[in-house]
């Protein structure tokens, strides 16, 4: 490792300093990029959504003058979120038994007027928390609304390793963000501008999945989003969920596999 930071340094010396990530062994972080395994990962949420693309995500926004190439890419993103949301009800209603109190919360905050941005907090049970859990809170109607589903955001070094992988993730409305840099990064931009168009942003604000009591401190984006909202103060919905870890095990030494586990 400190081989390659050092060729990384005499590469880049832009990015000094560039230090190991303390979530991912074989990762390091530069000021404005990250390596996986020597491999730049892609850290950049704009690059993933075809010029002409995101204002058609806005609630109301008129489709008359979009383009065909934006047409087909929202047609996949529609098709991506209602697919695997409906997958993921699958394995949390009807293969597991899932339990929602307080719905009528879930249910206010998703019917706000258009213009109203929402912001929800979910601990990080599992890595099957989203979009496991979206499936199993949210109805049929609601995953079929993909303009009202949520914007998230997950590691960069994790799952945004490829440009095939990570215009899958796009397509579901996830966006890479890199767990070294502070909360003023492109990932945190990105949410912002999503937020003054009225949308549903969702985060984990523990940063890592912790299956056991955190008693660590919270990472204070979410605190960025409420504070740098331009239009309204946004709706806060903090979301407390238990179970996730038992459908979705979290391994316990590095390579163990992650076996779905139906408990009805």
């Amino acid at each position: 490792m400190e081989k390659l930071i050092k060729e990384l340094s005499e590469k880049h010396p832009e990015e000094l300093p560039i230090v190991k990530s303390k979530y991912i062994p074989d990762c390091v972080i530069g000021r404005t990029k990250v390596w996986r395994k020597g491999k730049e990962t892609i850290t950049d949420p704009n690059s993933l959504f075809p010029k002409d693309t995101l204002q058609y995500y806005i609630r109301d926004y008129s489709t008359e003058n979009q383009s065909w190439s934006s047409k087909i890419f929202h047609l996949i993103s529609r098709l991506t979120v209602f697919t695997v949301g409906m997958g993921c009800k699958f394995f949390l209603k009807g293969i597991n038994t899932t339990v929602l109190h307080g719905e009528k919360h879930l249910e206010a905050a998703l019917s706000r007027p258009s213009s109203q941005p929402l912001i929800s907090v979910f601990n990080h049970n599992s890595c099957f928390d989203d979009p496991g859990l979206m499936g199993g809170i949210l109805s049929v109607s609601q995953l079929a609304d993909y303009k009202g589903m949520r914007w998230s955001i997950a590691a960069s070094e994790v799952i945004y390793t490829t440009k095939p992988l990570s215009q899958f993730w796009a397509l579901g409305k996830v966006v890479p963000v890199v767990r070294g840099w502070t909360p003023k990064q492109p990932a945190i931009d990105f949410l912002i501008e999503r937020l003054n168009e009225g949308a549903w942003v969702n985060i984990f604000p523990e940063a890592k999945v912790i299956d056991k009591h955190f008693d660590g401190v919270y990472k204070w984006g979410v605190g960025r989003l409420m504070a740098e909202c331009r239009t309204t103060v946004p709706i806060f919905l903090p979301i407390y969920h238990v179970g996730m870890n038992r459908v979705l095990p979290n391994p316990q030494i590095p390579g163990e596999g992650q076996p779905m586990v139906i408990r009805p």
